[in-house]
């Protein structure tokens, strides 16, 4: 009884060693050919004309026929299709096509998907998406910078001629120091009436330039960025102000009378804010004016 019980009990053992001596006498099959995940990155945005490009990266392990592209949907009903440009290393084995372009026709926030044409998707994941703000956010930004003692907002829609157009902003005897638009930094003039009404893109350099040791000074009389032909950002603990003028066919066309309350709002691509809302009641709110000062 014991000797049958110990003969019984010594076959898994054989069979296991039958199982490693194949492993070690008898190669490998090569590993299947998959896609380890899929990258695209952001590599400019330009606000000014609305153009967005991107690089792509691929990677993958083992072995099998090469892919051909990746397809690009642009978040606007847009898809392209981008052709692999370069390869390296041995293994993984990355992908790449730099340099992908695409031009919006509007500032709405997008979502970039990238897709692989390539097989086994096991061990990975063969799209990436990324969120693209080519203006103003969606939704009002939070925790903005609402010291100004003093606003102002003017706005004039002429329904018969566009060139006619104005705006005015005032935000005054405020606490704080502007990022430098000089540099790389972004700016967005933003007005939330509950959704966004009014938003203009000022991209970095060209008209703007240091206004002595206390801020910055854009101007453009063409008004090219979104009707935005004046801006003034002076530093300052108790006198920190912004001055904004704009105007003509660029300017974007409220609908209104404007829901209140108006929040103005402007945004820095660095991520901060000032803003000042107006509330109910305000001097004028018409279907062609709106006019509000405070206090």
């Amino acid at each position: 009884m014991d000797m049958r019980s110990k003969a019984g009990n010594s076959l898994p053992l054989c069979a296991i060693l039958a199982v490693v001596l194949a492993a070690v006498q008898w190669p490998h099959p090569a590993e299947a050919f998959h896609i380890q995940g899929i990258t695209i990155v952001p590599t400019s945005i330009n606000r000014a004309t609305r153009t967005v490009t991107v690089n792509i990266v691929e990677q993958t392990a083992g072995t099998g026929t090469a892919h051909t592209d990746a397809g690009v949907a642009w978040g606007d009903a847009v898809t392209s299709n981008h052709a692999w440009t370069s390869t390296t290393g041995a293994g993984p084995k990355f992908y790449h096509v730099n340099g992908v372009s695409h031009v919006y026709p509007d500032l709405t926030t997008r979502t970039i998907t990238v897709t692989s044409d390539c097989c086994n998707t096991t061990l990975g994941y063969d799209f990436d998406t990324q969120v693209v703000d080519l203006g103003c956010t969606d939704s009002p930004m939070l925790l903005c910078n609402a010291s100004a003692a003093k606003a102002q907002l003017q706005i004039k829609n002429d329904t018969g001629d566009d060139t006619k157009d104005k705006l005015k902003f005032k935000w005054l005897n405020g606490n704080t120091t502007f990022d430098d638009p000089t540099g790389t930094n972004d700016y967005f003039f933003c007005i939330y009436a509950p959704t966004v009404v009014v938003e203009a893109a000022i991209p970095h350099g060209g008209p703007w330039a240091a206004a002595g040791s206390s801020g910055f000074k854009y101007t453009d009389n063409t008004g090219a960025a979104g009707g935005m032909k004046k801006i003034k950002l002076k530093n300052g603990a108790g006198n920190a102000k912004i001055l904004i003028k704009g105007g003509g066919m660029p300017l974007s066309d409220p609908t209104m009378p404007l829901t209140q309350p108006v929040l103005v709002q402007v945004q820095s691509s660095l991520g901060n804010c000032w803003e000042h809302q107006f509330t109910s009641p305000e001097i004028d709110n018409t279907g062609s004016a709106f006019k509000d000062k405070e206090p």
